[in-house]
């Protein structure tokens, strides 16, 4: 079995270093494309080492050059295969690592200051029957009045998202974003910057966690272009 880590160019040096098992890393070559790989025993079990161990490898070989990283586990069943899926999927391969060389993703969190939100307060009725209608109106009143502030919530949360995207947008080649509208995190994105303008996005991060008092704003990487890779061409 051959263990797929990333796909780069062709002429890129074969890197000098080990993959699992202690296995070589070494390239496998079709047309425009190539495969930096290394032979396997078996299946690789996804754990908090062996993801970890994946990750390294693939963030050494990023001075490489151009690269398109693999998810842990990617794999086929020899060389042959290998060599195959690169011939059939060069010009889109090809096409990828255009599009990310010079390049790295930096991946954006915002995260929204927590909101204190009492239960609201029934006064005790009179009697019963007036208890019963008087706690039915209440009930119903504090549901309308949690759906309204859910509602004024989600629509905070995509306003700051956008507040946070826009001006990072900018600054990048290509991005992905994810809203998010649970209590805390309001925005996921990553983003595809050139190397050159890393640190000035993240520069801009950190002015918007300053300017935008409701949330916290999280920038981490460079990491290798996961987000910006196409999809999976190994099983």
């Amino acid at each position: 079995m051959v263990y797929v880590y990333a796909i780069t160019e062709p002429d890129a040096e074969a890197p000098d270093a080990t993959g699992f098992e202690g296995a070589p890393l070494r390239m496998v070559r079709a047309g425009a494309v190539a495969a930096i790989a290394s032979d396997l025993d078996g299946r690789v079990e996804p754990g908090e080492s062996t993801l970890w161990e994946h990750e390294q490898v693939v963030e050494e070989l990023m001075s490489a050059g151009a690269l398109l990283p693999m998810r842990f586990g990617s794999t086929l069943a020899d060389e042959v295969a290998l060599e195959a899926m690169l011939a059939d999927r060069e010009e889109e391969l090809a096409r990828g690592l255009a599009r990310v060389r010079g390049a790295v993703e930096l991946g954006v969190r915002a995260l929204r200051e927590p909101e204190d939100e009492p239960g609201a307060e029934i006064p005790a009725p009179a009697d019963a029957e007036a208890g019963a209608a008087a706690g039915t109106e209440a009930e119903a009143g504090a549901g309308t009045t949690y759906l309204l502030r859910r509602l004024g919530r989600s629509r905070r949360s995509e306003e700051l998202a956008d507040e946070v995207h826009a001006p990072l947008e900018l600054l990048a080649r290509e991005s992905r974003r994810r809203v998010v509208t649970v209590p805390r995190i309001v925005l996921t994105g990553a983003y595809l910057i050139d190397e050159r303008r890393v640190e000035e996005f993240r520069a801009m991060a950190e002015e918007l966690d300053e300017r935008i008092a409701e949330a916290a704003i999280l920038c981490t990487g460079p990491w290798p272009p996961y987000s910006f890779a196409p999809g999976e061409p190994v099983s």
